[in-house]
């Protein structure tokens, strides 16, 4: 499998101020925002742990511009890179940051790939849900694939972005609805993306 280190986003909740100290996460001096070493836990929670909340999931992948449907596999671990810690000026958890990497596979062969980013965690140890998860690779990784043509897949004017929707799913998560799209010079919408019945 090839791997494209590319940038997994989750569009992250705006950390609340301090009610009464009227400081960010962030801003605390003294309270700046520790990491965690894979192994380690804050406050008795092991954030990393929330990553087996999203288990294999292989979902219907429709590409839009060739009206050809596949599958697509999403394999999601944790990586050996520290967990972010963001609290409040109290020294009270708001979110982890976990590392993570997707390693996303379609049936047609088409992609083949490893995103990387990290994952929202809340303070109980939970992945945060409803998030937007967000990976991007260099558009050179469709040349040839036929889903779109050549000539826009020059990864100095257009990169490919996978964004899935992380859902509550029973007692965990999944991955719901969402696209792969070409972006830069470019939007183009190539794919979509539903999880399946």
């Amino acid at each position: 499998m090839r791997t494209i280190r590319g940038v997994l986003v989750l569009i992250p909740l705006a950390l609340l101020a301090g009610s009464t100290t009227g400081c960010w996460g962030t801003n605390c001096g003294p309270f700046a925002n520790p990491t965690l070493a894979p192994g380690e836990t804050y406050q008795g929670v092991d954030p990393r742990a929330a990553l087996a909340a999203l288990l294999p999931q292989t979902m219907t992948l429709f590409w839009v511009r060739t009206s050809e449907t596949t599958t697509v596999t999403v394999t999601t671990t944790a990586t050996g890179a520290p967990t972010e810690v963001h609290h409040d000026c109290g020294g009270d958890p708001q979110e982890f940051e976990v590392a993570a990497t997707l390693a996303v596979q379609t049936g047609d062969g088409r992609l083949d790939d490893t995103f990387t980013g990290t994952l929202s965690v809340d303070p109980s140890g939970v992945l945060r849900t409803p998030a937007n998860a967000v990976g991007t690779a260099p558009a050179s990784i469709l040349v040839g694939t036929g889903v779109v043509a050549d000539t826009f897949l020059d990864p100095a004017q257009n990169s490919v972005a996978l964004s899935l929707q992380v859902v509550a799913s029973g007692a965990g998560a999944a991955y719901g609805p969402g696209s792969v799209y070409l972006y830069g010079r470019d939007n183009i919408n190539l794919a979509t993306v539903t999880p399946a019945p």
